[in-house]
């Protein structure tokens, strides 16, 4: 069984920030009117921004349908530095 986002920060001895109350730290899909969002499962920053495993912001971006920890393609508007 695997650990959500939450318990796997905590047994890495990071900060939550919040994370018991965000999208991700529960891994479930929420709704929005862009459609059903994908939470990241993995390292937030402390925006609660994915990021990858080299600490890299994952499909950097603005999220339109408002949770930051989402990674669905259709949801992100890249951001210029994202371009560059």
């Amino acid at each position: 069984m695997k650990d959500d986002t939450a318990n796997q920060r905590l047994q890495r001895g990071r900060d939550l920030w919040g994370c018991n109350q965000c999208q991700a730290g529960q891994q479930f899909r929420v709704k929005t009117r862009f459609g059903v969002c994908t939470p990241h499962i993995g390292e937030l920053d402390e925006y609660d921004r994915p990021l990858d495993k080299k600490g890299q912001l994952y499909r950097p971006g603005v999220r339109l349908c408002g949770y930051s920890d989402c990674v669905d393609w259709f949801h992100i508007q890249a951001s210029e530095e994202a371009n560059a």
